[in-house]
């Protein structure tokens, strides 16, 4: 994959995935990091002059459709070999059910300090009680120069009512651009915008349209940030965006909507990278330890009951 035209135009080529070469695994490395914000100068709403902001962190999120590349969302690397992303971006509405996409016709996009890298989805696993899913990864690019993959802080703190928060996501210049071969030519941005949080919803909002633990916040944000990262005034990553209203033309389609992440900690998915082993064990972000950087991971408790498994919050600020 190569950088182009100031982070504007990317060209992605996939290739095999490096890791499959032993002699260079044990090198790799991965760390959890926070974005600096300036909140008293960030605008309401702006994009990105630097796309290395978030170094791959922040990935946007592609879906193959009959030979062309349509950049559909935004999704946030956590893990090794792991991101967030919100479900209904990865979903089929029908008039009954919702049925997930094959993962295999998904990638993800990201920019680092060296140039743009790219991963394969290989798994998706969801949820009913969030619009909050994981992807399982696999990387199809070369390995950065310092062998060093940064990944999003999360942390289960409840940001209180009045608190600013900072959302982030990926917008592509156009609707669908066509492969050639193995390569695809991108025209995408970042945007950023912020908000100070408005309503809390810990125990959801309604029970037809946002069941699941929710903020609303007042700021703006566009198709395609779906799924980017929402981030605290700390730059732990505490959710997702998951909508927000369209007031129609000339309007600002606020306020948005955020899905929390926790929900989605103790729930148990296949995938990561370099492979597991075994490969298809579970395991969930809880069980990652180091692997996965969570600030208070105490405050999330699994239950079981029966065959149904319970998530417990102890919700602090």
């Amino acid at each position: 994959m190569t950088e182009r035209d100031e982070d504007t135009l990317l060209t992605v080529t996939f290739g095999p995935d490096p890791s499959r070469d032993p002699r260079g695994v044990d090198s790799l490395r991965f760390e959890g990091f926070r974005p600096g914000f300036e909140l008293d100068t960030l605008p309401r709403f702006t994009p990105a002059r630097n796309w290395r902001l978030f170094d791959g962190a922040l990935l946007a999120l592609a879906h193959d459709v009959d030979g062309h590349c349509e950049v559909i969302g935004s999704a946030v690397l956590v893990a090794p070999g792991v991101a967030l992303a919100a479900t209904h971006v990865v979903k089929i509405k029908g008039s009954a059910t919702e049925t997930v996409l094959d993962p295999r016709e998904f990638w993800c996009l990201g920019i680092t300090r060296h140039g743009a890298i790219n991963w394969s989805v290989t798994t998706i696993t969801h949820s009913q009680k969030t619009d909050v899913c994981i992807l399982g990864l696999r990387y199809g690019a070369t390995i950065p120069p310092d062998r060093l993959f940064r990944m999003a802080s999360l942390s289960t703190r409840a940001p209180a009512v009045g608190e600013q928060l900072v959302m982030a996501g990926f917008r592509a210049a156009a609707v669908t651009y066509p492969w050639a071969g193995h390569s695809v030519d991108i025209e995408a941005g970042i945007l950023i915008s912020t908000g100070l949080v408005t309503a809390a919803y810990q125990q959801g909002r309604d029970l037809s349209r946002m069941s699941w633990p929710a903020l609303e916040v007042d700021c703006p944000t566009i198709g395609g940030m779906s799924g980017g990262a929402v981030f605290d005034s700390r730059g732990f990553l505490i959710g997702l965006i998951s909508s927000s209203f369209d007031c129609g033309q000339h309007a600002e389609p606020a306020p948005t909507y955020v899905a929390l992440h926790w929900p989605m900690l103790g729930q148990q998915f296949q995938g990561g990278w370099p492979t597991v082993d075994p490969p298809d064990s579970w395991h969930s972000l809880l069980d990652l330890g180091p692997r996965c950087q969570i600030e208070r991971p105490d405050a999330i408790r699994i239950r079981r009951k029966g065959d149904n498994v319970i998530t417990d919050y102890d919700s602090w600020t």
